[in-house]
């Protein structure tokens, strides 16, 4: 395991970053290996990077979603709104337009949609049919084979942060498929395409209160984001500064939701981050998949694991204890959208 350093302006100490090989992640001699840098990576500071994943997921197929994820969103608005997401307070699935979501009160300044596969997840939805492009609009608008990779990413991502959560399995001295049989039979993942357009013409005055996404953390079990060079994400150590996340070719960023914190007795933590407003010069695109448990299966921290360290935690998950993704997901979801009334 090697570390990014990232200097923290405001205090004398580097901030390490955990940059973790998994090379041979599917090779028993080294899991138990793999899964102490994991655990000492979440526990310490929730988020560690990912590299030599080839093995897990092709990056021919990152290249082809990439390339598809900008051309899809850069067509022009109206036909971007034919896959709109439903006017449901509870369902965030389809495209969404720039600003139309906002963490704390703040506009997001970003566009995007969220999609999922529909015969492989337990999600409820009420906008199914046209949250993706068919073949003949595929090929109408320049997008051939845009579902069959997006869907195609959704299954090799899936299974590589399954193979992940079996390793956490086995930092916690369970059995290494414990989570995913007791938790994730039939998960509910969800996976972003995000764009976060490039606003370089405004002077700094108009963006002073102004993000890509203002500070947050994720609902579910694990996020695994695969960002552009362009940057953007910084991260909230446990001092209350926050450090950029650089772009380092070739990994994935990984971190624990709010339900894995609870899940896990608050030994993988789900740490606060924020999306800087972009001010490149360029569009800045990302592609964060979030893993998530059974929709409706009720999430208690599970018994006889390591004891957290006694500490503040911003984020309490102790409220939500018996909470299943579904109502935490649309409990928290409801009030980050605009709507027409």
């Amino acid at each position: 395991m090697e570390n990014i350093l990232k200097e923290n302006p405001n205090k004398n100490n580097n901030i390490q970053i955990p940059v973790i090989d998994i090379k041979n992640i599917n090779n028993d001699s080294f899991r138990e290996q793999l899964s102490k840098e994991i655990f000492d990576a979440c526990r310490t500071f929730g988020f560690f990077y990912i590299k030599n994943y080839e093995d897990c997921i092709d990056q021919e197929l990152i290249n082809r979603v990439d390339e598809l994820q900008r051309k899809f969103l850069s067509l022009p608005l109206e036909v971007k709104l034919k896959w709109k997401k439903s006017s449901s307070r509870h369902d965030t699935l389809g495209y969404f337009r720039l600003a139309e979501q906002h963490t704390n009160g703040i506009y997001d300044y970003k566009e995007g949609s969220f999609l999922h596969i529909q015969k492989e997840e337990s999600r409820d939805c009420s906008n199914e049919t046209s949250i993706f492009p068919s073949h003949e609009e595929e090929e109408i608008y320049g997008i051939v084979g845009f579902k069959e990779n997006v869907e195609n990413y959704i299954r090799a991502v899936k299974k590589l942060g399954l193979n992940l959560i079996s390793l956490v399995s086995i930092s916690l001295g369970l059995s290494e498929n414990y989570i995913e049989s007791n938790y994730m039979k039939n998960p509910s993942s969800m996976l972003a395409l995000l764009k976060y357009p490039s606003f370089d013409c405004e002077p700094d005055l108009d963006s002073k209160d102004k993000w890509g996404i203002d500070n947050h953390t994720d609902y579910c079990f694990m996020t695994i984001l695969k960002q552009d060079d362009i940057g953007g994400l910084q991260l909230k150590t446990n001092d209350g500064q926050y450090i950029d996340a650089p772009t380092i070719p070739n990994t994935f960023i990984c971190n624990p939701g709010d339900l894995f914190q609870l899940l896990t007795g608050n030994n993988y933590l789900s740490m606060y981050h924020r999306v800087l407003y972009n001010k490149s010069g360029r569009d800045r695109y990302s592609i964060p998949l979030f893993l998530a448990p059974d929709w409706h299966t009720p999430i208690f921290p599970i018994e006889g694991i390591p004891k957290a360290p006694e500490r503040h935690l911003e984020n309490n998950m102790d409220p939500y204890k018996g909470y299943s993704y579904n109502k935490y997901y649309k409990e928290k979801i409801h009030i980050s959208f605009t709507y027409d009334e």
